[in-house]
């Protein structure tokens, strides 16, 4: 699969971004203290996946209509400035909504219950939604110029990557 795991994101903008790193109206970085287990946990949307990370930590600004999370980690925050946004993407799809990761001038568009059936592990299929993951296509938060040399995106990306792929619901 091109860039990690894919789960379920539309290629919608952001009708808002919340402002700064770790306010907990906006962004959430849900974690346990049960050992080094963490959870991202999506409130507005009932999921949420387990992790175990003993420096990093997930969080997420939503969209006003709620179908993208847009992932921050805590490792990319420090090391390179990116406080809203740089960890990929999380989308929330219904069965009857197009698909997501062709080409644009695909045509016709696949429906998002027809391509989970052809592409198996490309979406999250939990209850009603289909939910999906793209990495943030600008490397190093949109500036060439704060990528260290550990390819700390490209890391962090699978790492986001990871999680998404473990969301269940949250009962």
């Amino acid at each position: 699969m091109p860039d990690g795991l894919y789960i379920n994101i539309p290629a919608k903008q952001l009708a808002h971004k919340s402002s700064g790193y770790g306010d907990s109206a906006q962004h959430a970085s849900n974690t346990s203290a049960q050992s080094s287990k963490k959870y991202l946990v999506i409130k507005e949307w009932g999921v949420k996946a387990a992790y175990t990370s003993s420096s990093d930590t997930l969080s997420y600004p939503m969209s006003d209509d709620k179908s993208l999370a847009t992932m921050i980690t805590s490792k990319l925050a420090t090391a390179m400035g990116c406080t809203d946004s740089g960890g990929g993407y999380i989308s929330r799809l219904t069965a009857g909504d197009q698909a997501v990761g062709y080409p644009p001038d695909t045509d016709p568009w696949p429906k998002v219950s027809a391509d989970a059936q052809t592409n198996p592990g490309k979406y999250v299929h939990i209850g009603k939604y289909f939910y999906y993951y793209e990495t943030e296509h600008e490397s190093a938060c949109g500036n060439e110029a704060n990528l260290p040399p550990t390819n700390l995106k490209a890391q962090e990306d699978q790492f986001v990557s990871t999680v998404a792929a473990k969301l269940v619901a949250d009962n």
